[in-house]
């Protein structure tokens, strides 16, 4: 689900946002990711330590690919699948988010 994520997100994001999104354990995206370095633009942190680090998608020849299962067979991400992932996630951190600015309020009423 991890590089379905970055193929279907619209902007490049760091492993930390990805692992927030997705609600995974922090090293994950590391642990999903560190094959395929010569697929995804992954940035080296130790060219630049102080440089953020973005995760980008694959060329698009490679994410078209992928995404046809016709032509990918096994390895085939499906994008509605990865969509409707994301946007339960994104559901369930804002429910989470709403969850814990209530307790905050009901705290200093």
């Amino acid at each position: 689900m991890v590089l379905g994520a970055i193929i279907t997100l619209l902007r490049p994001h760091s492993p930390r946002e990805i692992e927030s999104l997705l609600s995974v354990q922090p090293g994950d995206v590391g642990l999903a990711l560190h094959k395929l370095h010569s697929f995804l633009d992954i940035p080296d942190p130790c060219a630049n330590p102080f440089a953020p680090i973005k995760i980008k998608p694959p060329f698009a020849p490679l994410s078209n690919f992928l995404m046809d299962c016709t032509r990918s067979g096994n390895f085939s991400i499906d994008a509605a699948t990865c969509h409707a992932h994301l946007a339960h996630c994104c559901l369930r951190n804002v429910t989470e988010d709403i969850g814990n600015i209530m307790y905050a309020l009901n705290l200093f009423l």
